[in-house]
């Protein structure tokens, strides 16, 4: 099972974002993608952003947290996580006003 809260986020600028993404405990890896960029691949930080983080609970939750949200953030986030079976992806799409 994989879930990410909402589909669209609409938030003005100046305030933090947080996009959790849900998983079942048959995940091996997972990994946070924004425009096709990776963000996080497990635990690993990608990115060179330092407003963005992880933010896990326990091994069924893994928010990526944006402080300071700019209108450069806005577009499409992914949260991808490989199971035994197949992966799966979930997104969200991050409107910045």
């Amino acid at each position: 099972m994989l879930t990410v809260k909402g589909d669209v986020f609409i938030r003005e600028r100046k305030k933090e974002e947080r996009h959790g993404c849900y998983v079942d405990d048959k995940v091996s890896k997972v990994a946070w993608l924004n425009r096709s960029n990776i963000i996080y691949a497990g635990q690993d930080k990608w990115s060179l952003d330092p407003r963005v983080d992880l933010v896990t609970k326990g091994q069924l939750e893994y928010s990526l947290r944006i402080q300071k949200v700019d209108v450069y953030d806005e577009g499409s986030y992914t949260c991808s996580i490989q199971t035994k079976q197949q992966p799966k992806t979930s997104q969200v799409y991050l409107i910045v006003t």
